[in-house]
């Protein structure tokens, strides 16, 4: 069963967007990182507004603009299941703070917030990502900072646009996803003409 994307996600399939009238093109997409990810066991509590499942971050393997890994069960996602009358499929509200580390422990903390949906044995999900940079500290360390200078050739993640989308299957007991996340960036106006307040037309800030 197909996922409904909310609209900041729809920019990964760009390719196949419908022509339109509008001032901008559709926006571009390119790849960022990808995560081997693994999660533990969820834990499911029952509130006045429904059902909620916390579901802590075991730890995964992250590759592409840069290598690292998972900092594991240090934060957890938290899903609220919502109504459906429309089939099998269950969906959810999908939030998760997940923080990562380059191989110098350096840390990027990764608020996602987006819909899931549950179906035939298989998990997909589409998010929308806000990336922060972390005071650098060794993962031992339990607690955290807001990052005040920047780590070298990441700063411009503070201030990029994110979507992620990812995969996996309920039924397999290894608690294993594959998660990508993109950055987004403009494709410019229609007709042609720059986006000053981003310097040069079809680019990101």
């Amino acid at each position: 069963m197909l996922l409904h994307i909310p609209t900041c996600a729809c920019v990964i399939a760009s390719t196949v967007a419908i022509e339109g009238t509008g001032t901008f093109n559709p926006p571009l997409a390119s790849s960022f990182i990808n995560i081997d990810f693994f999660v533990g066991w969820p834990v499911n509590a029952t509130i006045p507004n429904g059902l909620v499942a916390v579901t802590p971050n075991a730890g995964g393997t992250i590759t592409g603009h840069f290598d690292g890994y998972v900092v594991e069960n240090t934060t957890a996602s938290i899903e609220r299941f919502l109504p459906n009358d429309t089939g099998s499929a269950v969906y959810s509200e999908y939030v998760n703070e997940l923080l990562i580390a380059n191989k110098n422990d350096e840390m990027i903390l990764a608020k996602i917030t987006g819909t899931a949906t549950y179906a035939n044995g298989g998990l997909h999900g589409f998010a929308q990502v806000y990336v922060k940079l972390l005071e650098t500290f060794k993962t031992n360390i339990p607690h955290h900072k807001r990052f005040e200078t920047t780590i070298p050739g990441l700063e411009w993640i503070n201030y990029g646009m994110f979507v992620a989308e990812w995969v996996g299957v309920t039924d397999s007991g290894t608690g294993n996803a594959k998660v990508e996340i993109f950055e987004v960036y403009s494709g410019g106006r229609r007709d042609g003409q720059p986006i000053p307040a981003i310097n040069a037309t079809g680019t990101s800030a």
